[in-house]
């Protein structure tokens, strides 16, 4: 929908071009098209390799700028320039048409040996598609060069230059897209996770887990995005979500789960990141002082920030510490303190629920059928219980019930669902696990469990 808001004229017409536009820039590309009458269509694909020249007022859609060369031309103060005017029916359109017919026919062969001989240099050090774009390029100039004497080693060296021009223009045009962002953000938080290890653990391919919601909000915030705003807010949980599909993309998200708290989290390494700086162009300047974003002051080797923490004090590598006044109300509500003493930890009961059916707290996304982990004594959780969004994980009860008489252990030999008196589960092969007695005599008679004798040692 976003797509077609942002184009004007025919938008049926505008989704048979872009196969052409998108797969057009190489050799291979193809656009496929249903041709025949009724009972007798099929699929024609017909080549799309061509240049092609489109002229736009507006931003150049992202599939297609990463396809094709983007030249900005500005108005001319030049008035013979301004007044020139291009002659349709004027004879020299056909005479340069006959021309180039003739050196198609006579050079197509030595052309195509050029672009195929290994020796086309790549001096640019161009990869993946950028060098695609360039080697035709390329080719040409080449070709030109060896026919055309002293002009055309002009017009070789002014296609390298140019080449150049737009290499420099993509890194200026990376460094400010969201990529660029996400990047700048994850280093920041990449590097405070490392500092809170011991330094045997500070390595490249060392992993750091990171709140998603947490990182999803500085990355709003470093984009100049209003995060404190109500608008903002009721579209926290979509904008996390993209992000967090932003990041797999980039090959960024590592190891996806919920965490204590109930925050998605994900892994990340500098490895991870230093890859996807070299595949998305992004250069090693970070900017640790933008506006935008908080004060870290676990950064290492920057000068203007605070001294390091103590050395001698080193966190849980697991710990998610938040940076927003946000996220920490959102744990107050779910009684779940960032700073928590190890006595309180202990004290504290934790059970495992079954989500029922989707639904959203403002600051999260539960799927049906996750098992998370919250506290039974919780207001929300009760009343998410009454609202019938929450079950009690009945597995994780029954595995509970050591001595407790009305249970005994067994082993599991075939999977069984059971029907007891705390509610439906299922029993899988291979576990050890307490079961209600009473459910017992009818297990043992289908040869589904055999009982356990408990080992007073343990």
């Amino acid at each position: 929908m976003k797509l077609r808001r942002s184009f004007r004229g025919d938008f049926e017409k505008f989704l048979e071009i872009m196969p052409i536009l998108n797969s057009g820039f190489q050799r291979t590309g193809n656009a496929p098209r249903v041709e025949g009458q009724s009972g007798n269509r099929k699929t024609v694909r017909y080549s799309t390799y061509s240049p092609k020249i489109f002229c736009s007022i507006n931003p150049v859609l992202e599939t297609l700028r990463d396809r094709s060369y983007v030249i900005t031309l500005v108005k001319t103060m030049d008035d013979t320039k301004a007044n020139l005017s291009v002659r349709e029916r004027d004879p020299i359109w056909s005479e340069i048409r006959s021309d180039l017919y003739l050196l198609l026919f006579e050079y197509y062969r030595e052309v195509q040996e050029t672009a195929d001989s290994e020796s086309t240099e790549n001096n640019l050090k161009l990869i993946g598609r950028d060098w695609d774009k360039a080697k035709p390029i390329i080719t040409l100039g080449n070709f030109i060069s060896k026919y055309a004497a002293q002009e055309g080693k002009s017009i070789q060296e002014d296609l390298i230059e140019f080449l150049k021009q737009q290499k420099e223009e993509e890194q200026e045009v990376a460094q400010d897209s969201i990529e660029a962002t996400i990047i700048t953000v994850l280093e920041i938080k990449l590097k405070e996770g490392l500092d809170s290890l011991l330094p045997d653990k500070r390595t490249e391919d060392q992993p750091v887990t990171i709140q998603l919601l947490g990182f999803s909000l500085q990355v709003a915030s470093y984009e100049g995005l209003d995060v404190a705003s109500p608008k903002f807010n009721n579209n926290k949980p979509s904008y996390s979500r993209k992000i967090g599909r932003k990041l797999k993309a980039m090959g960024l998200k590592r190891n996806s789960r919920v965490s204590h708290g109930n925050f998605a989290v994900f892994d990340c390494s500098l490895r991870d990141l230093k890859v996807a700086k070299e595949r998305y162009k992004i250069s090693d300047d970070l900017d640790p002082n933008h506006p935008n974003l908080p004060n870290h002051p676990n950064l290492p080797n920057h000068p203007n920030l605070p001294n390091p923490p103590n050395p001698n004090h080193y966190p849980n590598p697991s710990q998610i510490e938040d940076y927003t006044e946000d996220v920490r109300k959102v744990r107050e509500v779910r009684q779940d303190p960032i700073q928590t003493n190890k006595q309180e930890q202990n004290n504290r009961t934790i059970k495992s629920y079954v989500v029922l059916k989707q639904f959203s707290d403002g600051s999260a996304i539960y799927e049906k059928d996750q098992v998370l982990e919250w506290d039974p004594n919780s207001a929300q959780v009760n009343r998410w219980i009454k609202e019938g969004k929450i079950r009690l994980h009945v597995e994780t009860e029954i595995l509970s019930r050591k001595g407790d008489p009305d249970f005994c252990k067994v082993e599991v030999l075939s999977d069984i669902s059971v029907a007891g008196k705390l509610g439906d589960y299922k029993l899988r092969e291979g576990q050890i696990i307490y079961i209600e007695k009473e459910q017992l005599p009818m297990l043992l008679k289908r040869g589904a469990v055999r009982e356990l004798q408990e080992d007073p040692d343990q």
